[in-house]
C-alpha cells in the first residue's frame, strides 16, 4: 500500500482513499496510517472482519483456537481502533438488503467515523454487488458532491 500512496506524490491531506468489501479493509488501513487523508470513502464495508471469519471457518481449520484467532483479529483488524484517529472526512455507502454484508456493517463503520465529518448512505435498492448499478445516478452524485465538499 505505502509504495502507491508515495507513488501518487501529493500531501495526503489531497488524497481521498476509496475501499469496497474485502478492499475497504485496506482502505481502513490507509486512514490509520495516514489519519491527515482528505477523504475515505467505504462501500459495502465490513466492520467486523472476526464476524466475517467465523461465517466461513472454523479456528481449527487454521490451526488456531478461538482466543487466538479473536486476539489476532483484534490486533490486526480492529476498524474501530482504526478510525479513532482519522481526521478527514468519511463516506460510508451501503445497500439496505446486502444479503452479503447486513447493512449494520455499514452502519457501524459510520457510527465510528469522525463525529460530524461522517455521511452515511444506505441505497434502497442494489445488494452487494449491484449497489453501483441499480444506484447508477444517485451513487455517482454522492461520490461527486463527497469529494466537492473537500474543497481544493
Amino acid at each position: 500500500m505505502e509504495p502507491v500512496f508515495e507513488a501518487i506524490g501529493r500531501p495526503e491531506d489531497e488524497i481521498v482513499v476509496f475501499g469496497r468489501s474485502v478492499g475497504s479493509m485496506f482502505a481502513l488501513e490507509m486512514a490509520r496510517r495516514h489519519p491527515g487523508l482528505a477523504g475515505l470513502i467505504v462501500e459495502s464495508g465490513i466492520a467486523d472482519p472476526l464476524e466475517r471469519l467465523r461465517v466461513r471457518v472454523r479456528p481449527e481449520e487454521l490451526g488456531v483456537t478461538d482466543e487466538e484467532l479473536a486476539a489476532a483479529a483484534e490486533e490486526r483488524l480492529d476498524h474501530r481502533r482504526k478510525l479513532e484517529g482519522f481526521r478527514g472526512r468519511m463516506l460510508v455507502m451501503h445497500a439496505a438488503d446486502d444479503s452479503l454484508l447486513h447493512v449494520g456493517h455499514g452502519k457501524r463503520l459510520a457510527a465510528w467515523g469522525p463525529e460530524g465529518r461522517t455521511d452515511l448512505v444506505v441505497f434502497p435498492s442494489g445488494d452487494h454487488n449491484g449497489i453501483m448499478a441499480e444506484n447508477m445516478h444517485a451513487y455517482w452524485n454522492r461520490i461527486r458532491s463527497f469529494v466537492e465538499g473537500l474543497g481544493g
